[in-house]
């Protein structure tokens, strides 16, 4: 591999990320204790990096495309919240709350869209307005 081969992979946009993953990884190598390579450590915390993935991949895309999306920090404790008082309070399967939750958030998502398409309030004010409904939902009614 020639110096300019290696010169057009490091100006790639990825080619950051990836020299940033290679240096956390090394870090907490050195520094993480033993079993941070080991397969224990790597189920602990690529456990914790599915839940942000799942979170931030879409949010991520939606800020290529020139967008932003702030109703998804009261989404995830509405979504939460939804499933354990279907699964706990109300004692149905946790299958059917999970079902419950993803109807609900496609459904907070068609009317979001429709919000921003069909009528002239600006993007961002539509979705703090329903992201704030969702928080108001939450810390109010516990058991709906």
């Amino acid at each position: 591999m020639n110096t300019s081969m290696l010169g057009g992979l490091l100006r790639r946009p990825e080619a950051g990320a990836f020299l940033g993953l290679l240096a956390v990884l090394i870090f907490f190598g050195i520094f993480g204790g033993l079993t941070f390579l080991q397969i224990a450590g790597l189920s602990s915390w690529l456990n914790v990096a599915a839940s942000l993935g799942i979170i931030a991949i879409p949010v991520g895309l939606l800020m290529i495309a020139g967008e932003l999306d702030i109703s998804v920090g009261a989404m995830v404790p509405a979504g939460a919240m939804m499933t354990a008082v279907i699964g706990g309070h109300y004692g149905l399967p946790i299958w059917l709350g999970i079902a419950a939750t993803l109807a609900f958030g496609i459904l907070v998502g068609l009317i979001n869209g429709l919000m921003v398409v069909r009528t002239p309030c600006p993007r961002l004010s539509s979705r703090w307005a329903r992201s704030s409904l969702s928080k108001v939902s939450c810390s109010v009614s516990p058991c709906w």
